[in-house]
């Protein structure tokens, strides 16, 4: 292998690491460089192995060495870098020293011909719960005013109450807020969201992350509405309460919207609640919006087959649909021959090209599904299934719809379906 020309070394490195995993790429990329002098050459001329760093407040004992993660990203050529520091208490230090703003929008001030990095694009603070309820409320007037404009912002794990006052610095940082582009927070009352959003001009991606139960205080009128014109992409995660979804409709508008993506709390999928009445909140949020979402992704909901359908009628722009332990009755897809007359435009998801289904219930009926699509290939050869995945129940047998997976496949569809431990058929 040290014969071989320092480019394929490179290739065969960057695809030994896992990209995630920032923590633990320092030490392979330092063993890889102690093998021989052919395979340091070949790691130092792969920008790719030098554009992430994880690092803790001491490693060892020591320090950080800054000059050292200069060192390290100035071998990352033109590549965004990627610096997670994982200090505790570290959030005081934008208040207490403003001059780590300047070094982070500036770059390190050190002799190197270039800058280790250029201007911080990307912030993401966590912030755990400590019990002293009152620091937590402050944070937001004393830590943000002195934050760096970014265009990605992340701030989780605050646990506020949702009768807490809204920090009275907030309305005033404007200017921070109308840079985002994308925001992810999770956690925060509904009226401090109020009073967020609207500060966001320019939002692409929303991600609220386990809002805290908004009760009875949406309200409906026409100020209460949160218009969000730019915003591509909506998440709401790991919330165990069906508030949170049926705020959509009462407060936001997303006439831009693309993807969505609805995500409970895993509790189990024998323990899943009947999520069926999310339909009607759903729909009304999309038309109110005007909205045509090309991408839906649905996780841990138990949903009947009616309202299943229901639902996907209201999205006809639907492309792209991904359910993800999702508890429904393959019934949803299940039409009597013909299925219209001649008329794709009032097919059911005339515009689908990829579904994917992982996690399915036992004795979901895939036959059904895949019979549908089979059978409605002449009616949208423009815009045929191109990619059908489907991962079983364990026990289930994929080949039950071999015919019309073959079906599919003749007319061009990637079909790949499995049970749980094998990679299918």
């Amino acid at each position: 292998m040290r014969r071989m020309p320092p480019e394929i070394l490179g290739e065969m490195f960057k695809a030994a690491l896992d990209p995630d995993d920032m923590y633990h790429i320092p030490q392979l990329v330092i063993s890889i460089c102690l093998v021989c002098k052919a395979w340091r050459d070949a790691a130092i001329g792969t920008p790719e192995l030098w554009n992430k760093l994880q690092l803790s407040s001491k490693i060892r004992g020591r320090p950080i060495c800054f000059t050292k993660v200069g060192t390290w990203f100035s071998r990352s050529g033109t590549l965004p870098r990627y610096l997670h520091l994982n200090i505790p208490r570290a959030c005081k230090i934008f208040g207490v020293h403003p001059a780590t703003c300047d070094m982070l929008t500036s770059g390190l001030n050190m002799s190197a011909a270039r800058r280790p990095w250029d201007s911080l694009q990307s912030l993401d603070v966590t912030v755990t719960h400590n019990g002293y309820h009152e620091s937590q409320r402050s944070y937001v007037d004393e830590v943000i005013p002195n934050l760096p404009l970014v265009t990605i912002f992340h701030l989780q794990e605050i646990g506020y109450d949702r009768y807490d006052p809204v920090p009275s610095r907030l309305p005033m940082l404007a200017d921070f807020f109308n840079n985002i582009t994308d925001i992810h927070v999770g956690d925060w009352p509904l009226s401090w969201m109020k009073t967020l959003l609207p500060l966001c001009k320019n939002l692409y991606s929303l991600t609220l992350d386990y809002v805290a139960q908004v009760g009875d205080d949406v309200g409906d009128g026409p100020s209460q509405l949160i218009v969000l014109q730019h915003l591509h992409l909506f998440r709401i995660r790991s919330s165990a309460y069906l508030d949170e979804a049926r705020v959509l409709p009462l407060l936001f508008r997303m006439p831009s919207l693309k993807e969505l993506e609805i995500e409970f709390e895993s509790v189990g999928s024998t323990e899943m609640c009947d999520h069926d009445e999310l339909r009607a909140e759903l729909a009304q949020f999309l038309e109110a919006s005007n909205a045509s979402p090309s991408h839906l992704q649905m996780s841990y909901i138990s949903i009947t087959a009616d309202g299943l359908r229901g639902l996907l009628s209201k999205i006809p722009s639907l492309t792209h649909l991904t359910f993800h332990d999702v508890t429904f009755d393959a019934a949803a897809f299940d039409f009597p021959a013909p299925l219209v007359s001649n008329a794709p435009d009032s097919l059911f998801l005339p515009c689908l090209e990829i579904l994917e289904c992982f996690r399915l219930p036992k004795e979901f009926s895939h036959a059904t599904v895949c019979s549908y699509f089979a059978r409605r290939i002449p009616l949208v050869s423009s815009s045929a299934l191109k990619r059908l995945t489907m991962e079983l129940a364990t026990g289930e047998n994929p080949r039950r719809a071999a015919t019309s997976m073959n079906t599919l496949r003749e007319a061009g569809a990637d079909v790949l379906i499995y049970t749980r431990h094998a990679r299918g058929y």
